[in-house]
């Protein structure tokens, strides 16, 4: 039985995002931890939009503009109890989708590393590359080691430095 990579490869996406969904749909309605009750809960960084459309809060790289942005993002479209406090499941659905794209980054780099010259003498390998690719990010995306990362909100920070990372790697590769 043979496999159609190009079909595998079309629907990579659809099969990285059923297997990241999988491992952490039990995750959407856990509790804010740690940090999440000071950055979310109690921080007042991020219950205002405009605090993050000001080229202040850009300025300063170091605040990490972006990952509050998206937190802020989450916070104004979270449903809020009668005290006040965002509802968890948006910041993890959100957290989860930046997972699955940080793999998806994976498969790309994969993909693209085993299609350089040194890998194509290599009959297995040239024959098989994507569905190689396609499980070196299921096991990205699915790997104990990153439950703190997706499941932790405040960890969003983490999970978008290894996505951009993987991305940057990735371009770098495919430009060379």
């Amino acid at each position: 039985m043979t496999i159609n990579q190009s079909l595998l490869k079309k629907y990579a996406i659809i099969l990285i995002a059923i297997v990241g969904l999988l491992a952490y749909a039990n995750s959407f309605n856990n509790s804010f931890q740690f940090d999440d009750g000071y950055h979310i809960i109690d921080g007042t960084k991020i219950r205002n939009l405009d605090n993050m459309l000001s080229i202040n809060h850009w300025k300063g790289i170091n605040n990490r503009p972006l990952a509050f942005f998206t937190l802020a993002v989450d916070y104004q479209l979270a449903e809020k109890d009668s005290a006040g406090k965002p509802g968890v499941t948006g910041f993890h659905i959100t957290n989860v989708l930046f997972h699955i794209l940080a793999a998806f980054f994976a498969f790309l780099l994969a993909l693209e590393i085993m299609s350089l010259n040194i890998f194509r003498k290599n009959k297995i390998i040239s024959e098989n590359k994507v569905l190689i690719a396609l499980f070196t990010a299921f096991i990205f995306v699915a790997h104990p080691i990153q439950t703190q990362a997706v499941t932790y909100i405040i960890q969003r920070m983490a999970v978008m430095a290894g996505m951009f990372y993987l991305l940057a790697v990735w371009l770098y590769v495919r430009g060379r």
